[in-house]
C-alpha cells in the first residue's frame, strides 16, 4: 500500500508541477504512434457531426442555415486513425501510419484530393484521393518518400497532381508532379510501390516549398515564417506547353559539376506577411491561411490581386480586404470557380489530438459570401 501510494504521488507530482502533462500533451504524441488493429485506412470521423458543428460555430457565429450547409459540403478527412502506406520503398511490404497528418488540398476534376505525412518520418506520406460528388474515400496514394507535403496543387490544362516536396540531405525544395491518369490507373494493393514523380524542379528562390497553388497556367508556390510579423513571398512560376516549369539555361553549369543545366526562376512575387498556411487566388481575390501552433485562433485574409508597377502583388497583412478567424491549427486552402473555399486542418491528427484546443477533422466549406 505504501509503494502504491509513494508511485501515484510521484506520478502526480511529474504530471501536474513537473511537466508531464505538457510532455504527454506536446512531445509524447508528435513522436509515438498509438497501436491500432486496424489494416486499412479508416474513413470514418474523429469527431461527430454535433461536435464539429460547435467548434466551428465559436468561430464563424453565423445562422443555422449557413452552418448546415458549411457542415453538408465539407469532407471528412481519411486515415486520421489508419492510413495503409509503406515504410520505405523498397520495403513491398504494406504498413499501418496512425500518426498522418493532414496537410494539402486540391480539387481534380472529379476527385478531392488530400495530402498528408507521417508525423513520426517512419512512414512514406500520402495523398487520399476522394469522390467530389458522394466524399466517398476511393484509395491512397502511396508519395515515394517522407516529404512534409505542405500543398498539393492540380494543373486542369495539362491534367498534372503537383506536391512539395524536401530532400533532408541535400535541404533542398522541389515541386514535383504525376499525371492525373497515373494516379487513376495506381493501385496500392499490386506490389505495395510508391507512386512515381514524372516531373521535378528543385526550387532554389526558396528555402521550402510549405504551399502552393495552380492557377492560369501556373504554380505559387510559398514559404512559412514562423514569426507572423516577418515578411515572405509566394512566387510565381509559369508553365511551358509540355506542363513542366519554364526553365532558364543554368551558365554556372560549365564551371562546377554539380550545378543543375537549367533552373526555374519567379515570373512574379507575391509579397505576404508570416504564418501563412495556403492560399488561393482567382482573378480578382487572393485568399491566404495564417496560423501557428495551437494556442491562436487561425485567420483567413483576402486581398486584391492587383499587380503593382513592379509586376508584383503586396498581399501584406496591413493591405486585406476581409478577414475572419477560424479554429487553430488550419493548413492548406482551395478555391474553387465559384470562389468558395475548402480548408484543410491538421489538429485532429494524432500529433495533436491530445491538446487543450478545438479539433477539426473535415476540410471544411467556406461559402464565397462567409469570408470575402
Amino acid at each position: 500500500m505504501v509503494i502504491a501510494v509513494a508511485t501515484v504521488s510521484v506520478f502526480t507530482w511529474w504530471w501536474f508541477l513537473d511537466g508531464g502533462e505538457g510532455y504527454y500533451r506536446y512531445t509524447f504524441h508528435k513522436n509515438h504512434e498509438p497501436f491500432t488493429f486496424r489494416d486499412t485506412t479508416n474513413t470514418d470521423p474523429i469527431y461527430s457531426d454535433e461536435k464539429f458543428y460547435k467548434t466551428l460555430q465559436n468561430q464563424l457565429h453565423l445562422d443555422d442555415s449557413t452552418m448546415q450547409t458549411i457542415c453538408d459540403n465539407s469532407y471528412v478527412i481519411p486515415g486520421l486513425k489508419a492510413t495503409r502506406t509503406i515504410t520505405d520503398n523498397s520495403a513491398h511490404t504494406m504498413d499501418i501510419c496512425t500518426s498522418m497528418t493532414p496537410q494539402g488540398i486540391t480539387f481534380a476534376n472529379d476527385y478531392v484530393l488530400i495530402s498528408a505525412y507521417c508525423c513520426t518520418k517512419q512512414h512514406n506520406s500520402v495523398i487520399y484521393v476522394l469522390d467530389k460528388d458522394t466524399h466517398d474515400f476511393l484509395k491512397e496514394i502511396v508519395l515515394p518518400d517522407k516529404s512534409h507535403v505542405g500543398s498539393i496543387a492540380f494543373d486542369n490544362i495539362h491534367n498534372n497532381v503537383w506536391v512539395c516536396c524536401y530532400n533532408d540531405s541535400s535541404k533542398t525544395a522541389f515541386v514535383c508532379a504525376f499525371s492525373l491518369e497515373e494516379m487513376e490507373k495506381y493501385q496500392f494493393d499490386i506490389s505495395f510501390s510508391p507512386i512515381r514523380y514524372s516531373l521535378q524542379y528543385p526550387i532554389d528562390t526558396q528555402k521550402r516549398t510549405s504551399f502552393m497553388n495552380y492557377y492560369d497556367n501556373a504554380l505559387y508556390v510559398g514559404y512559412f515564417e514562423t514569426n507572423i510579423k516577418a515578411e515572405s513571398t509566394v512566387q510565381e512560376f509559369e508553365l511551358n506547353d509540355d506542363g513542366g516549369l519554364k526553365t532558364t539555361p543554368n551558365l554556372m553549369n560549365e564551371i562546377y559539376e554539380d550545378e543543375p543545366d537549367e533552373y526555374a526562376l519567379p515570373s512574379s512575387v507575391f509579397y505576404i506577411s508570416g504564418n501563412a498556411q495556403g492560399m488561393a487566388l482567382n482573378s480578382t481575390f487572393v485568399a491566404i491561411t495564417q496560423s501557428h501552433g495551437s494556442d491562436n485562433t487561425s485567420r483567413l485574409r483576402t486581398f486584391s490581386n492587383l499587380k503593382n508597377s513592379d509586376g508584383n502583388v503586396d498581399a501584406r497583412d496591413f493591405n486585406f480586404l476581409n478577414a475572419i478567424d477560424l479554429p487553430v491549427m488550419a493548413e492548406d486552402c482551395y478555391m474553387d470557380a465559384h470562389g468558395n473555399l475548402y480548408v484543410c486542418f491538421e489538429s485532429a491528427a494524432y500529433a495533436y489530438r491530445a491538446r487543450k484546443c478545438d479539433h477539426v477533422d473535415r476540410i471544411v466549406y467556406l461559402p464565397a459570401k462567409v469570408y470575402s
